[in-house]
């Protein structure tokens, strides 16, 4: 009966001790289309930051995110408080990207920054997105995700579904280029 207490004091106190955690991740495959004749290899640097509103007058909601981020005031972009929390340099023609956090990413914007010097020329694609929906584990998914340089705003082009009480985002079809 000790032994059977003792255990059962052990399971309860390693739960106490390790607390679950929000969780965020972001994956997808950077690849380069390539054209007939490229003689350079290219040289890219992934960068994931995470902005949140610093000191903004936003009314924030419980589970569903009622900003209009489309009509955001002029002025709360300065308000925007960017960190980046991963960064990841290659050399090829293919990358898989994975990153995973612990952390709580409702109503924050998440910006991808893919950087690509070739043949002495340097080109930027920016990929931006709010989290719209609250989720205690959210995962990112873009799948494949080929580099064309210019900046696509996702904020009405994320799709967001459930898996065993996970929540995953994915843009919406053609929406990015192929």
């Amino acid at each position: 009966m000790k032994l059977l207490t003792l255990l059962l004091f052990l399971i309860c106190f390693t739960t106490f001790i390790y607390p679950q955690t929000p969780s965020f991740s972001v994956k997808f495959r950077l690849e380069e289309i390539m054209y007939h004749g490229d003689t350079c290899n290219s040289a890219y640097t992934i960068s994931l930051e995470q902005c949140k509103f610093y000191k903004a007058k936003i009314k924030f909601t419980h589970d569903t995110s009622k900003v209009d981020w489309k009509n955001l005031p002029s002025d709360i972009i300065k308000k925007l408080s960017c960190k980046e929390i991963n960064s990841l340099s290659n050399q090829a023609f293919i990358t898989d990207y994975y990153f995973h956090n612990h952390d709580f990413v409702f109503e924050n914007i998440i910006r991808i920054n893919v950087y690509r010097e070739k043949c002495g020329k340097y080109d930027t694609m920016n990929v931006n997105f709010p989290v719209k929906i609250s989720s205690f584990v959210t995962m990112v998914d873009f799948g494949i995700l080929y580099f064309s340089p210019g900046r696509y705003d996702l904020t009405d082009d994320m799709v967001y579904g459930m898996d065993n009480n996970h929540l995953i985002i994915k843009p919406k079809e053609n929406v990015l280029p192929k």
